[in-house]
């Protein structure tokens, strides 16, 4: 099943042109990974890049540079179609290839409540990388962000507010956005993410928690 939540053009592009953070990129990577559809824009705008490169320094560039960008972007597709996925001793499913580097070989899992674990895979001043595991059925307490909140669904998946995100699935949220997601009933539910900043509980009993921690 193809992803339905995809990246926005702008941040493809920025993407692409190496203005994301290392922790978000490998999420947007992943995501298109599994993704055909945002696979062939970055196409697009690598092609376009390419171009244009051509266009400002033709004399510099081999004639032949924009056709041999394009062959390789083809080669890259084929690789993405051919190595996917691999093994990974910690879990019970096979992972996206271009997570591969970023698994440790042994998984430190933190509870962060009864229903939620994490396991730091990228540790990063502005951003970290951490893999989530919310048990089957268990709802998030509602909150919001105090900064960005990148989310990719590697495997199982969750719905929240009315939608509902799959394997591949991609969701980047702010502190407009107040959530709770909720995993499926009948799996555990991985995922990877990316925050700036710490989130912030909203409900009844997460203004209680905050008053008490402030």
């Amino acid at each position: 099943m193809s992803p339905k939540h995809h990246p926005s053009y702008e941040l493809l592009l920025d993407y692409a042109t190496g203005n994301l953070p290392l922790a978000p990129s490998v999420i947007v990577a992943v995501h298109c990974s599994m993704c055909q559809e945002c696979t062939e824009i970055l196409n697009s705008i690598n092609m376009a890049g390419a171009a244009l490169i051509e266009d400002l320094d033709k004399e510099k560039l081999d004639i032949n540079s924009l056709d041999k960008v394009l062959a390789q972007l083809d080669d890259s597709i084929d690789e993405v179609k051919e190595e996917a996925i691999f093994n990974n001793n910690n879990f019970n499913f096979k992972m996206p290839k271009t997570l591969q580097n970023y698994i440790p070989t042994t998984i430190n899992w933190k509870n962060l409540s009864s229903g939620v674990s994490t396991a730091e895979l990228i540790s990063n001043e502005d951003f970290n990388l951490d893999i989530y595991k919310i048990t089957s059925g268990y709802k998030i307490p509602k909150h919001t962000h105090t900064g960005y909140e990148y989310t990719m669904v590697i495997d199982g998946g969750f719905t929240d507010n009315n939608k509902y995100f799959g394997p591949g699935d991609f969701s980047l949220l702010d502190n407009t956005n107040e959530h709770s997601p909720k995993a499926d009933p009948d799996k555990d539910c991985y995922c990877i993410v990316s925050l700036d900043s710490q989130i912030k509980l909203t409900g009844p009993i997460g203004r209680l928690f905050n008053f008490i921690n402030n």
